[in-house]
């Protein structure tokens, strides 16, 4: 690990890079932290353009596991084991060993011939989620081999099955749990409507949760399946259906993630207003970050990825905003709204350049062509050989009406990228439209 010694209000320091961060850190000695090294010191962006200088002890981030943690226990004691496995695998991502303790001492009654069934299945599952699978299915066989009516270690063998895309041993042991305990049916249905969504089987996943909501299950299982349908007709596009869905689940159970994904739909159809109303109100934004993008991904969504890079943005992680108001862009290049907080998070990080070109891209796509102009100009005259940042520039000269100034940026920027098709592409087209303007020349 690279480390550089700086001085820093005349305190000597070394700077390191955070394993778990990916950010600059710097480290006292006499302070370093065992897991992540020492002090994370960051610059935070206010709207006056003013930077303040702070620190964020590390143990943020232990602090953070232990949260995690804890919320996977309390969903075990409800039998939410999908949902317990996501919070043990986000602890275990802050902190490796943070579930060592309770495996080992697990393993050490599973070696006793009074072990009850309950240490057993909660040792399976916790194997399973350190990603031990064959043990934890090894525990399964031993506690349904001495139970065989034991309709909870058959759920969850069912659900580690599903994990690794086994779907007939899945379904068995689905069959199964549901013979014993018939209080698994409305929840098989919402497992595997998840698994066909995530699959893409969009009809499959809409059948299973219409027969989930036909079963009259309990409120916060219905507000599963809304979600869940709000996800799919999200994905074809149908708006007022999805919203709808999204509605019900947030009427259901106001802590769903549906308000997370009805924020998106509204953002993905540009009607930001309403997104802006419907994103959830303050929050430990980096927690929802990681749920955001992993509980539920939808990686087809531009809003999806825009109100995660805000969430990372919030949070102080300027790396992981700017990748994923990116992939925003990806999605939707003719979306506007992340070029702003793009371009702030630029800024924060030092890179004016970046900066003013985001923010003539912001101005261009909202068709304000001389604010636009004016800043792709600047970003043009701080990097002169950046051709990306002159193709920018010529895109607003054109949507302007100047194609002349349109053309010299197009040609100038294909000389200094002379590989980039769009380039060409596009100064091939503004040419052929120019000749056609002037048919007597």
């Amino acid at each position: 690990m690279a480390r550089l010694s700086i001085e820093d209000g005349g305190i000597f320091q070394l700077l390191v890079r955070c394993p778990m961060r990916g950010l600059l850190i710097t480290v006292p000695e006499c302070q370093a932290c065992p897991y992540h090294g020492g002090i994370t010191k960051e610059r935070q962006h206010f709207p006056d353009d003013s930077y303040i200088t702070g620190y964020i002890e590390c143990r943020y981030i232990d602090e953070m596991a232990q949260k995690h943690y804890e919320r996977g226990w309390a969903l075990v004691g409800q039998r939410l084991y999908n949902h317990s496995a996501w919070e043990w695998r986000e602890a275990l991502r802050l902190k490796p060993d943070v579930l060592d303790q309770d495996i080992e001492e697990l393993s050490g009654k599973a070696g006793a011939s009074t072990v009850s069934g309950t240490d057993r299945l909660l040792l399976a599952h916790l194997l399973y989620v350190r990603g031990d699978c064959e043990a934890a299915i090894e525990q399964l066989n031993i506690l349904i081999d001495a139970e065989p009516d034991h309709g909870e270690a058959h759920w969850v063998r069912g659900l580690l099955h599903l994990s690794q895309e086994q779907w007939d041993n899945a379904q068995w042991a689905f069959d199964r749990a549901q013979q014993v305990a018939p209080i698994y049916r409305v929840q098989r249905h919402l497992v595997v409507a998840e698994a066909f969504y995530r699959r893409g089987q969009l009809d499959a996943a809409l059948q299973e949760c219409l027969e989930a909501l036909a079963l009259s299950p309990e409120a916060w299982q219905q507000a599963q399946a809304h979600a869940t349908v709000g996800l799919v007709h999200h994905r074809r596009g149908a708006l007022e259906e999805a919203s709808a869905a999204y509605r019900e689940a947030i009427h259901l159970d106001p802590m769903s993630s549906a308000r997370v994904n009805l924020a998106a739909a509204y953002f993905d159809h540009s009607r930001y207003r309403e997104a802006e109303r419907t994103t959830p109100p303050a929050m430990p934004y980096l927690s929802w970050a990681i749920m955001y993008d992993r509980l539920h991904p939808l990686p087809d969504s531009a809003g999806r990825r825009f109100l995660l890079g805000a969430y990372y943005h919030q949070a102080g992680l300027l790396e992981e905003a700017i990748r994923t108001y990116d992939e925003a862009l990806q999605l939707r290049p003719e979306f506007p709204h992340p070029h702003l907080p793009l371009a702030r998070a630029h800024q924060a990080r030092g890179e004016v350049t970046e900066f003013h070109d985001h923010m003539g891209s912001y101005h261009r796509l909202r068709d304000e062509l001389d604010a636009a102009i004016t800043e792709h100009r600047e970003a043009v005259r701080l990097r002169p050989t950046w051709a990306r940042a002159r193709f920018h520039l010529a895109l607003a000269y054109r949507v302007k009406g100047f194609m002349a100034e349109a053309v010299t940026e197009l040609r100038e920027a294909a000389r200094l990228d002379p590989g980039n098709a769009e380039f060409r592409r596009e100064l091939g087209a503004l040419l052929t439209h120019t000749r056609e303007s002037r048919p007597g020349e």
